[in-house]
């Protein structure tokens, strides 16, 4: 594809913060940037070539923590959880020179892990649209860290969309990447 009918950072970021709150509108929302899915969601489409025949939509927050009705002792609790994503943060940091190659080496943690779960999934038809949502947060930090090109992204957002290539492709595919950076 041409990086004319690419979108451009800004647009393919807010595109995969959407997909990664509503994974199940993956089909509405990739077409808002020119990525068009034959007649079914993203997750349905690829969960049906691997024969399954109904997928339970899960909407998660993945890349952060929602609080509802908090009391004392989950407000201490949350706080621990943030100074403890604070410190490490600044460990990775300190461990690894600069941000970007922090976030580079947590991604690529994240990805190693993520490969086997999905594979697993995957043998089992248990795809759901959490980890798709998991996935595209995973592409949407390596786009905004610059550790990943937009017509890299779109790429593979393009690939997964229509079922080129399975969802541990992707991520593999995004650890290639960021082995190359």
């Amino acid at each position: 594809m041409s990086s004319s009918n690419v979108p451009s950072k800004d647009q393919l970021l807010k595109t995969l913060r959407k997909l990664e709150k509503r994974p199940k509108d993956s089909a509405a929302i990739l077409g808002e940037i020119g990525i068009t899915v034959f007649g079914a969601s993203v997750v349905g489409f690829a969960v049906s070539a691997m024969g399954v025949t109904t997928a339970i939509p899960v909407v998660t927050a993945v890349t952060g923590i929602v609080l509802v009705g908090a009391t004392p002792i989950g407000l201490v609790a949350t706080a621990t959880v943030a100074g403890g994503a604070a410190a490490y943060g600044l460990a990775q940091v300190l461990k690894h020179g600069s941000k970007a190659e922090a976030t580079k080496a947590k991604l690529k943690e994240d990805i190693r892990k993520s490969i086997k779960d999905i594979e697993a999934k995957e043998r089992a038809s248990n795809i759901k649209d959490k980890d798709l949502g998991y996935f595209y947060s995973l592409l949407r930090q390596a786009l905004d860290s610059g550790l990943i090109s937009r017509d890299d992204a779109f790429e593979l957002l393009t690939a997964i969309s229509n079922g080129s290539i399975s969802l541990s492709e992707g991520y593999k595919m995004i650890n290639n990447i960021l082995k190359t950076k």
